[in-house]
C-alpha cells in the first residue's frame, strides 16, 4: 500500500505524539514538495530549529518526496476550478491535485477542508476521539 502523508500526520509521526496509529510502512510512504516546504517553514518559523532539522531529516530518510509535475498541475487546475467557492488553502488545494494525480490516499488530520475534495481517498492514522 502506498500512500501520501499530509503534513500534520508527518509531524505527529516525526514526534511519536500518541494516537497516531500507523497503517502502513514507512518506506510505503510519501509527501509532495508542497509538504515538504510546509515542514520546512515549521522548522524556521520554530524555536527548536536544530531539533526540528534532525528530526525531519531522519524522516525523509524513510519515505519517499515526490515531485510535483505538468499532471499534478493539470489536475490543480481543474480542482481549482472545481471547487472555486469552497474553503480550502491553496497548498492544502496543491497536495489533494498530487494525491489525486498519482492516485494516491492522502493520510490527514484535516477531515473537515480535504472532504471537500471531490474523489480524493482520505485517511486518518488518529484513534478514534482524538
Amino acid at each position: 500500500m502506498k500512500v501520501m502523508l499530509d503534513a500534520d500526520s508527518c509531524i505527529y509521526l516525526m514526534n511519536r505524539k500518541p494516537g497516531m496509529v500507523p497503517q502502513a510502512s514507512l518506506h510505503d510512504c510519501c509527501i509532495s514538495t508542497i509538504v515538504l516546504g510546509e515542514l520546512e517553514y515549521g522548522i524556521l518559523n520554530s524555536k527548536r530549529q536544530s531539533k526540528n532539522r534532525e528530526r525531519l531529516e531522519n524522516f525523509l530518510g524513510s519515505i519517499g518526496v515526490l515531485d510535483v509535475g505538468e499532471a499534478e498541475a493539470i489536475v490543480y487546475a481543474q480542482l481549482r476550478l472545481a471547487i472555486a467557492k469552497q474553503l480550502i488553502g491553496r497548498n492544502d488545494m496543491w497536495i489533494a491535485a498530487h494525491a489525486l494525480a498519482l492516485d494516491l490516499p492522502l493520510v490527514t488530520n484535516n477531515i473537515s477542508e480535504f472532504s471537500r475534495v471531490p474523489n480524493l481517498v482520505i485517511d486518518t492514522w488518529l484513534e478514534s476521539g482524538d
